[in-house]
């Protein structure tokens, strides 16, 4: 906190962030499960990091199905959870990816909304990578419309002085 971050962090950003907007990108009616996996795997692979857990899931007020995986570099394990994606799904795609040695992690992500024309990303902000001031916090606000209800959902996030949310 308040220091220059190690190279090893960034590059868990980078791999987080291309994980995420390759994932992102297969989010359209049609698409499914398996193409969020053909996605996913090879960059895991590539950059020979895993991920802790869920890298989609539907949004909630827990972790809502359908709970998408990567194939081979998962920690936690479940089956697959079939599912083809259908405009109006709410889904948050999350990567937490973990070092090769799973010793460093970092987890970036956003609600997304499967729409006829493909993925809408409802963060507002652009994803970069960052270090906050203690005593900093952040907020992010959206609005969700499904079925003609408009709902507002804000979170916010703050730094303590060890370092981690508040």
């Amino acid at each position: 906190m308040g220091t220059e971050a190690s190279s090893e962090y960034r590059r868990l950003f980078e791999v987080a962030a291309e994980l995420f907007e390759a994932v992102v990108r297969v989010l359209a009616p049609g698409r499914s499960d398996v193409d969020v996996r053909a996605a996913a795997d090879p960059i895991l692979e590539r950059a020979d990091m895993w991920t802790m857990d869920t890298l989609v899931h539907g949004w909630g007020l827990s972790i809502e199905p359908p709970r998408l995986d990567a194939t081979e570099r998962t920690l936690i394990e479940r089956p697959p959870d079939p599912v083809v994606f259908v405009p109006g799904m709410a889904l948050v795609v999350q990567p937490h990816v973990l070092s090769a040695d799973r010793t460093r992690g970092l987890q970036v992500g956003s609600l997304v909304v499967v729409t006829d024309d493909g993925p809408e990303v409802l963060q507002r902000h652009p994803m970069q990578f960052g270090v906050l001031e203690e005593g900093l916090s952040s907020q992010v606000d959206v609005e969700i419309e499904s079925g003609g209800n408009r709902r507002a959902v804000s979170a916010v996030e703050s730094v303590s002085e060890t370092g981690g949310p508040t």
